[in-house]
């Protein structure tokens, strides 16, 4: 799959960014090469929601982030004091919090759906790091 097919911020609904993706050539033959893909993720997502009846936020939510502690992570975080959350750089740079620029989106934010976009306190992250290393998320 291409690695993308709009820019980050660009609104972008599910079904477009599907049908988008979908029409994409494969970059080469499927099992042959490997190719990093956020759009990949994207459609990671979709599947995630069809199966679950859930949204990936909510999904992730109920499977990982409640039974970890993880109180400070998601995709819209409701009344999470923007100062707790880990802020974003480029190139050395503070860009600021993705929360910020995905809000103008609403629910058109498919571009960075399942592939980034979430954003997390540093306590979370560790609470994570700490979950995937103790083989508590993957065995």
């Amino acid at each position: 799959m291409p690695d993308d097919v709009g820019d980050d911020f660009e609104k972008a609904h599910r079904d477009w960014r599907l049908k988008k993706v979908l029409s994409v050539a494969p970059l080469s033959k499927p099992g042959s090469a490997f190719a990093y893909s956020n759009a990949a993720f994207s459609v990671l997502a979709a599947i995630v929601e069809k199966v679950s009846r859930k949204s990936l936020d909510e999904y992730l939510r109920t499977r990982f982030f409640v039974p970890l502690k993880m109180q400070s992570t998601g995709y819209v975080l409701a009344n999470i004091p923007r100062d707790s959350l880990a802020m974003g750089y480029f190139n050395g740079k503070p860009i600021g919090n993705v929360l910020d620029s995905i809000a103008p989106l609403g629910k058109d934010y498919w571009n960075l759906y399942g592939n980034g976009g979430m954003q997390s306190s540093p306590e979370d992250m560790y609470r994570w790091f700490r979950a995937l290393r103790d083989g508590k998320v993957l065995t």
